[in-house]
């Protein structure tokens, strides 16, 4: 007569050869002649239900713990980032953003902000007057003085020239209007309306006064100087001709 061995996938868990082997278990493996099933190792899994069978390890991407079947997938918004299965995946932070069974979390491109703080969501493309360097959580307005001119969030705010300006979260600057002027060249202030005697075109930087001969006679900068009739005169910045 001989002693049989315990077959792979079962186990002599009591000790006694008097009682039969024992079947281990879904999530446990054991060889030939073992006295235990082995729960299968973090990281691994035992993939077919079939203790008799090596666990094997899951992939990148993946998860799982002690005795078990099935590999989990890291969730959106976290990440395998040590390529270990016998970690937890690591959690995303604000700026970024992950899908399911990812390896690396994603920095949210320029143009694109984490609005909701969430890296399980995609990053939300900015609106035009706005301006997003990347791996952010906000969409910066386009201050007073600058301008999205290629209305494109992934470039840095255009400065606008002297005899211009813009209101916050502008897509365009603008001229400052006849009968006004940018006199301080300072886009980022409202441009200043001339006195009566004087008068400006569009986009100009100061106001030019009435000269000697003309009048500014319907009290309008908008408007040119009226050149006095003969028998009239008038001096510089008048607005009568006497």
């Amino acid at each position: 007569t001989s002693c049989d061995v315990c077959a792979a996938g079962q186990a002599d868990l009591d000790g006694d050869p008097s009682t039969p082997c024992v079947a281990c278990t879904a999530g446990h493996a054991s060889v030939s002649g073992s006295t235990s099933c082995t729960e299968c190792p973090l990281g691994t899994v035992d993939d077919d239900s079939d203790p008799s069978t090596a666990c094997v390890w899951c992939g990148a991407g993946e998860y799982s713990t002690l005795g078990t079947t099935v590999c989990v997938a890291c969730a959106s918004g976290r990440a395998d980032v040590d390529r270990d299965p016998s970690t937890a995946c690591a959690s995303c932070i604000a700026g970024q953003y992950s899908l399911s069974n990812a390896t690396v979390c994603t920095d949210c491109a320029a143009g694109l902000a984490d609005l909701d703080m969430d890296a399980s969501t995609v990053c939300d493309v900015c609106v035009n007057g706005s301006y997003a360097a990347g791996g952010g959580t906000s969409c910066d307005a386009c201050v007073v003085g600058q301008a999205d001119l290629d209305m494109t969030a992934s470039t840095v705010c255009d400065a606008c020239g002297v005899g211009e300006y813009s209101s916050t979260g502008a897509v365009g600057c603008v001229d400052c209007s006849a009968g006004q002027a940018d006199v301080d060249g300072n886009a980022s202030t409202s441009c200043e309306g001339c006195d009566a005697g004087e008068y400006s075109g569009a986009g100009w930087t100061n106001c030019s006064s009435c000269g000697a001969g003309f009048a500014d006679l319907d009290g309008d900068a908008s408007t040119l100087c009226d050149s006095c009739s003969v028998g009239h005169y008038a001096g510089v910045g008048a607005t009568v001709c006497a």
